[in-house]
């Protein structure tokens, strides 16, 4: 929400998230020799948050994401507009 008060009229935002309900301390693939903190969310949540505060949605990606234990979890990639003026 408070993007879109930043973001220029007619600006792009680039959100990418995992999808679901955990967070917490994580290894990412990308560098196995570190933690970070990952915030999970709902991917109708964030568009619905976008559209209501005056994003339109350009494009959407769900990309599998294969955990550990063989499980997949859903790497979701958004790009919006913020509405211009008028």
């Amino acid at each position: 929400e408070k993007c879109h008060d930043v973001i220029k009229p007619g600006g792009l935002i680039y959100l990418s998230f995992m999808h679901g309900e955990k967070c917490g301390f994580e290894t990412p693939s990308f560098n196995r020799e570190t933690e970070i903190f990952i915030y999970y969310h709902h991917r109708d949540s964030i568009i619905n948050t976008l559209v209501e505060t005056g994003f339109i949605m350009i494009n959407m990606w769900e990309l599998d994401y294969v955990e550990q234990d063989g499980s997949i979890t859903k790497d979701i990639i958004l790009i919006a507009k913020k509405r211009s003026i008028g």
